[in-house]
């Protein structure tokens, strides 16, 4: 690439946590850039447990006082404004990415500072407070493009009011060697280290863990499973969400109570899922609200691992081409348990699986492909700009 190529661009983020799929996103996107050689600023308000690896990624990181630019909050709003206009003016960026969308009034007064295009990253659906109308939402009307992860996100997003002749989906993609099968040997000593039998079917939850993630059904459907085979293991890998609060220790205590301890294995919280996918046989993403798109399905499938997801917004999507069967109905232990029994032993009954498996990943949802996508779409903003002013 050369020097011409090269872009300057902020993206803007809630949080550097470790248990957001929003983030997660991004910061695969943030890093896919960087090793192509785009300069990237971060701006984010809140720092969290995965900070260090964004620091890795970015050239500079701005703290914000508060996400958005909003009248109830005028000091933090006003230094928020300042920060942004400051490093708008040293970096002039080409391009400010806002991944959420209380963050658009920032994210257009960092643009404006810096004569840059605005690109407004919608990973969720619309809040139930969503107006484009909104005099609050003032910012929405200076965004250049929407990206969805998903064709579901972008008809929710148009049917909430934005214009759908400047709206796309770039799916979610990850990086094809970061996420790859592990072979026998490494999967086996990995396990060795958890306690976990090298001829266990490991079953795998990475995610929150909270009701709307549906993990209690996979508990139950689990119990089911594993009622009829002695090999089946569950691996929960998270935390509690961020807004739970004392519900969510509560929820967690009744996850305890369904599961068999001497079947599952409580990971924790980790910034690095790729070592955990690698041990696992199946992975489940058992969502009962409309999931967007969970960029968590994509680490699985790209690992060469079935990853079973519920019929839940943007998910099947994933599954296109010939891994429909994958997806099971919303809120169903027996069609959950099903699926288990379907895919627990494919290692043994369909050993070619794994490798159709990560293939698909790798053609449809690779982190190049995704970059790629995204480059191609600020250049020709850009040119749409440098038009505009006869230039």
């Amino acid at each position: 690439m050369t020097a011409a190529d090269k872009l300057s661009l902020a993206m803007m983020v809630p949080h550097t946590g470790a248990v957001d799929g929003v983030q997660w996103a991004a910061q695969h996107l943030t890093s896919g850039l960087a090793r192509r050689e785009h300069a990237v600023d971060l701006l984010f308000h809140m720092a969290g447990t995965n900070h260090d690896a964004w620091q890795s990624i970015t050239r500079s990181r701005v703290r914000l006082s508060s996400p958005g630019i909003v009248p109830r909050s005028p000091l933090a709003s006003a230094k928020t404004l300042a920060s942004v206009i400051k490093a708008g003016r040293h970096h002039r960026w080409d391009a400010v990415y806002a991944h959420r969308i209380d963050m658009v009034n920032t994210a257009a007064a960092a643009a404006l500072a810096s004569d840059a295009r605005l690109i407004l990253y919608l990973h969720n659906e619309p809040a139930s407070w969503f107006s484009a109308e909104k005099r609050t939402m003032v910012g929405v009307r200076a965004v250049d493009w929407v990206l969805n992860p998903s064709r579901f996100m972008l008809d929710r997003w148009q049917a909430a009011g934005m214009d759908g002749a400047r709206m796309s989906v770039i799916p979610y993609g990850v990086d094809m060697t970061r996420f790859r099968p592990m072979d026998r040997l490494a999967r086996n000593r990995g396990r060795a280290l958890r306690g976990i039998d090298p001829d266990a079917i490991v079953v795998v939850y990475a995610g929150r863990l909270e009701r709307v993630k549906g993990v209690h059904v996979l508990a139950d459907a689990f119990a089911q499973y594993a009622a009829e085979e002695s090999r089946a293991r569950l691996v929960l890998v998270g935390g509690i969400g961020e807004s739970m609060g004392a519900c969510g220790n509560d929820y967690v205590t009744q996850l305890r109570g369904q599961t068999d301890t001497a079947r599952t294995i409580w990971w924790g919280v980790t910034t690095d899922v790729a070592p955990v996918l690698g041990l696992a046989d199946v992975m489940v993403i058992p969502s009962l609200w409309q999931e967007p798109s969970a960029v968590s399905a994509v680490e699985g499938l790209a690992t060469g691992i079935p990853v079973l997801v519920s019929r839940s917004g943007g998910m099947p999507e994933h599954l296109e081409g010939g891994f429909e069967d994958l997806v099971f109905e919303q809120d169903s232990v027996s069609a959950l348990a099903d699926k288990l029994r379907r895919y627990g032993g494919w290692r043994d009954e369909m050993p070619r699986l794994g490798d159709d498996i990560r293939n698909h990943a790798v053609n449809r949802r690779s982190l190049d492909a995704s970059v790629l996508a995204t480059e191609e779409l600020l250049r020709t903003l850009m040119t749409e700009q440098r038009r505009r002013r006869g230039g």
